[in-house]
């Protein structure tokens, strides 16, 4: 399969991008409020949109099964669905039982602690056998298929809140964390480490990784959204004329 190459593109509601995958031939995006999956070709055209059964955001999709898991709220719930976004299951991670009284998207409380609250979720296979790996703003940890804690794959440091983390091999990791006001990112691979900082302007919204390609999805000016390559043969290239990437007249 080609690198994607995807120009900007917006959700035909104008929210932003909360995340997007890549399957086939086709991009794939949630925006976290509607029960809709915005349907884009992997040049950044719009092809339509599928409903589905809740607001996702955090859309994964696992090539391996040919299914999808997301996250919805607040909650620690993963919620499974097959190839066809049929919602055919959830799992629930195991928590410390802390609780807040944070507001999340669906104007409710949520009943989980700021320092636990699940951001990312997504399978990773060890063998040929598959996990979890949950990302909480503190760390990322190792899941069974139950939702049963079994080890700690990072830990934040002070002032950092992490909000991803996706495993794209073995010994191979990329995560995001916001620390001191400033995104980074960064890319381990067979203990390699690479880090960068990312331009003001811009967001990261998720990364995902195609072909031990990893690539992120960034966001400018809340609708504007496109997905840069940015690790490729050992190398961690962010995104750096914001303004010439996102817009195709300047390129």
């Amino acid at each position: 399969m080609s690198e994607i190459n995807c120009n900007t593109f917006i959700l035909n509601n104008c929210l932003n991008a909360d995340s997007a995958v890549s399957k086939d031939q086709n991009i794939l995006a949630v925006d976290g409020f509607n029960c809709k999956i915005h349907i884009f070709d992997r040049c950044g055209s719009n092809c339509g949109c599928e409903s589905v059964l809740r607001p996702y955001r955090k859309l994964r999709y696992d090539t391996q099964s040919d299914s999808y898991t997301a996250l919805c709220g607040c909650n620690q719930n993963i919620y499974c669905m097959d190839n066809n976004f049929n919602e055919n299951g959830s799992i629930l991670l195991e928590t410390n039982g802390n609780t807040c009284n944070r507001q999340c998207n669906s104007n409710v409380f949520c009943n989980t602690s700021v320092s636990c609250t699940l951001v990312d979720a997504s399978i990773t296979r060890i063998g040929n056998e598959p996990f979890i790996v949950g990302v909480f703003t503190n760390g990322a940890y190792l899941y069974d298929t139950i939702g049963k804690r079994l080890t700690q794959l990072c830990k934040t440091e002070k002032n950092e809140e992490l909000t991803d983390f996706i495993s794209f091999g073995e010994e191979k990791y990329a995560m995001s964390a916001i620390k001191n006001g400033n995104q980074i990112i960064t890319v381990s691979e067979n203990g390699r480490t690479q880090s960068a900082i990312l331009k003001c302007n811009l967001s990261l919204r998720i990364l995902f990784a195609e072909n031990q390609t990893v690539y992120g999805l960034f966001g400018k000016s809340y609708i504007y959204n496109r997905i840069f390559p940015i690790y490729s043969c050992g190398i961690l290239n962010l995104p750096e004329n914001t303004d010439n990437c996102f817009c195709s007249c300047l390129s």
